[in-house]
């Protein structure tokens, strides 16, 4: 969950990041600063990353969900069977 939230969190910061290295370079002041829409490209690149990482992403499970259920008054808790169990 900590790593879901880290990789959010630099897709959000790397537009101001960006921004600030480019203001760096060409000595400008910060005041000016097009806040709208550096926000707009944070909002914009953390949205394309959850896309991307969705689509992408690899899970180490490659089996199937097995819900909770109630057998014989006793709650089984879900549980994952991997393939040829």
């Amino acid at each position: 969950m900590i790593r879901i939230f880290l990789i959010n969190a630099v897709f959000f910061a790397l537009p101001f990041l960006l921004y600030a290295l480019w203001v760096a370079i060409r000595r400008e002041k910060l005041s000016d600063a097009p806040y709208l829409w550096l926000l707009s490209a944070a909002v914009a690149s953390v949205l394309i990353g959850m896309i991307v990482l969705g689509q992408f992403g690899t899970s180490s499970r490659t089996g199937v969900y097995v819900p909770p259920e109630l057998r014989d008054g006793q709650i089984v808790p879900g549980h994952v069977v991997e393939p040829g169990e």
